[in-house]
């Protein structure tokens, strides 16, 4: 059995998954798979809303009961579970929820890797065994540190997060091994979340303005069209430095850009970090 990540912390409050299985899933359907992708993709340029991406979701479940093991449906569902913890669940249980799903997904493409399989079948934790894992499993890597930067953050309450910090050490083993076999995941992602990692690390112990700002240019060249980067650059870097006018134009320009449009962030996640730009520029005043 695979032991998931968080099981056996202390307390409600801190990071905690029930176990994950690693018994293989055989088929539990059939049906036509293409084109069952062909409508997932038509829904997913539709997913604008929380009902219309949970019929996403439900679409992706058929998907894995026909084909357990079909990579990219286990990654869109490591994402959207991200995706709705993120954008459409309001009460801290619920994005709980979502969170260890997507971690759960997330782990399933490593899975996917024999060698890592055969680690943690063997008792190796997920952060060491990752080490094995190749740019074929590079979306569990990303997704997975991502998914726990959220639960960290939205999940936890600050008196907490002190007793669990030991997992952003833990993430970052993971980002490591990411950015070795694939720098430019997800074009910059995982630069994004050094970013992130080392603006929220106290100088103390290794936190950094300025290699904050060099991953997010990383992240901002490896995705030049991608909304992630200044949308969160704004809502992190730029309220962190009192950059007022920096904050706007970034804003600003995630609002200028069709949703549709191919950037490296899909439809479902544009809509959110636009609703987030809207809602960030009418607290201006609050945060600068």
């Amino acid at each position: 059995m695979f032991f998931l990540t968080f099981a056996g912390l202390l307390c409600s409050a801190c990071l905690s998954l029930e176990p994950t299985s690693t018994e293989t899933r055989a088929p539990s359907r059939q049906g036509d798979l293409n084109a069952l992708l062909t409508k997932a993709e038509e829904q997913r340029q539709a997913a604008g809303t929380r009902e219309q991406l949970s019929i996403l979701m439900e679409t992706y479940g058929t998907i894995l009961k026909i084909d357990p093991e079909h990579k990219q449906t286990l990654s869109d569902l490591a994402q959207y579970h991200m995706l709705m913890g993120a954008a459409y669940s309001e009460d801290v249980k619920e994005k709980k929820q979502q969170f260890r799903k997507s971690i759960a997904y997330s782990e399933r493409i490593m899975y996917l890797s024999s060698e890592f399989k055969r680690r943690v079948d063997a008792g190796q934790t997920v952060w060491d065994a990752s080490e094995v894992l190749t740019r074929n499993e590079a979306d569990g890597m990303g997704w997975w540190s991502t998914a726990v930067f959220y639960y960290f953050k939205e999940c936890i309450p600050d008196t907490f997060k002190i007793f669990n910090s030991k997992w952003i050490t833990r993430n970052r083993i993971i980002m490591d091994n990411l950015e070795v076999v694939s720098p430019d995941w997800k074009g910059g992602a995982n630069y994004f979340n050094f970013g992130i990692y080392y603006l929220a690390l106290p100088d103390a112990v290794g936190g950094s303005l300025d290699k904050s700002a060099e991953y997010l240019q990383k992240a901002e060249s490896a995705g030049p069209k991608r909304l992630l980067v200044p949308w969160g650059r704004a809502k992190y870097f730029y309220v962190y430095q009192k950059n007022r006018q920096g904050f706007k134009k970034d804003l600003e320009w995630v609002l200028a850009q069709d949703p549709h449009r191919p950037t490296g962030d899909t439809y479902p996640w544009n809509v959110y970090f636009q609703k987030q730009a809207r809602e960030l520029l009418s607290s201006i005043d609050d945060l600068f």
